[in-house]
């Protein structure tokens, strides 16, 4: 039976709005948790299908949700990621890829993405290693080992962090919901911007 969740600890949630957030270059470097405006650091991920993709280098479409989660055996991991599943169509329309991450083995990551119908890549043998420019928690209990605590990323095109979330239990995810009002919104004012440079070029000739 899962435990019953710890404490959540919720350093920076999605993003509505204008996009602001402090330039990384201002920022400690020591690893900490990314927040907008930072730039992804860089993270090769080994996915159960088959192939490693090296991100941000290898980023898929305009944007990216990146889930990193506790576990296969994590009932409150794959009901997240059944949520984003059950969104796809919606998330591909937007430009919006999905890959989640966790630090089990293939053959249980392979198992959980069948059983469950995730068609999204899910990469597998994350390590601590992995996360540590990225700052993410981890937990050492009796019954799972060693494993990430969820820590999810929403990226744009050449890997600058639109908003992420982190927590130090189970509790505490990236809504799929909003990550696609947060992309219709950005998306909105990005065609508004354009049509109004081309309004101002014409005036202008």
């Amino acid at each position: 039976m899962e435990p019953s969740p710890p404490g959540v600890s919720i350093c920076f949630a999605l993003i509505i709005g204008v996009e602001s957030g402090k330039p990384s270059a201002e920022r400690s470097p020591m690893p900490q948790k990314l927040i907008q405006g930072d730039k992804m650091p860089a993270l090769t991920l080994h996915l159960a299908d088959g192939g490693d993709m090296s991100l941000p280098e290898q980023l898929p479409g305009r944007y990216l949700a990146l889930l990193a989660y506790r576990g296969n055996w994590c009932p409150y991991c794959v009901r997240h990621l059944k949520t984003y599943q059950a969104k796809l169509a919606d998330l591909t329309a937007l430009g919006i890829s999905v890959i989640a991450a966790t630090g089990d083995t293939r053959e249980s990551t392979l198992a959980m993405a069948a059983k469950e119908g995730i068609a999204f890549p899910v990469a597998y043998g994350l390590t601590e290693a992995d996360t540590a420019p990225f700052d993410a928690w981890w937990t050492t209990d009796a019954a799972h080992g060693h494993y990430v605590q969820p820590m999810e990323l929403l990226v744009l095109r050449g890997g600058t962090v639109f908003g992420a979330m982190y927590a130090s239990g189970p509790i505490g995810r990236m809504d799929v919901d909003e990550v696609l009002t947060s992309v219709r919104g950005r998306e909105r004012r990005r065609i508004e911007q354009e049509q109004k440079a081309a309004e101002a070029a014409r005036s202008a000739s």
